[in-house]
């Protein structure tokens, strides 16, 4: 909370807000970094909150949404050029490839739905993209999927936050 107090309180630049919310929603949909950085739910609770004072709120989600959607794409890519590489990374896991095998037999059997459900739920945000980057192409339904699946994702959380603001305010 001292953390979000001084972003709050300190005048700063509109456009660095902006930029923060884009890399906080690109890297929390990629799986090189996700692991690394706290809860989606944290990070982008944290730099609404911190912005939504100084941006409006129309751009707060076109940044998310933007970088969201941008993760989700380099995930797809980085699945298609390094299938060899995925294998390696969770050949040690059993676990991790039988979510593997799921999530691969989840996606050919209804691709679109899994994709946009995907996005809402952690560890699936990033390894979903991935997958889905090994059995299918970029098309233009993927990148819709991705898209609109990322901008429902941020006006969730933009509505979270504001409503949560509302609450604090009249305690």
């Amino acid at each position: 909370m001292k953390y979000l107090n001084l972003l709050i309180n300190n005048d700063l630049n509109p456009i660095f807000l902006f930029f923060i919310l884009f890399l906080f929603s690109l890297l929390k949909s990629t799986i090189i970094v996700s692991s690394l950085l706290p809860p989606a739910s944290i990070t982008l609770i944290f730099g609404i909150s911190a912005s939504i004072s100084k941006l409006n709120i129309s751009l707060i989600c076109i940044s998310i949404t933007f970088g969201s959607t941008t993760g989700s794409i380099i995930c797809h890519i980085f699945g298609k050029n390094f299938i060899k590489m995925n294998k390696l990374l969770f050949k040690k896991k059993k676990t991790s490839i039988k979510t593997i095998k799921k999530i691969t037999k989840k996606l050919k059997e209804n691709k679109i739905k899994f994709l946009f459900i995907s996005k809402f739920i952690a560890i699936l945000r990033y390894i979903t993209p991935l997958i889905a980057g090994t059995l299918f192409p970029l098309k233009k339904k993927l990148f819709i999927t991705y898209l609109f699946s990322s901008c429902i994702w941020s006006i969730m959380y933009i509505i979270i936050v504001k409503f949560s603001l509302i609450k604090i305010l009249k305690l």
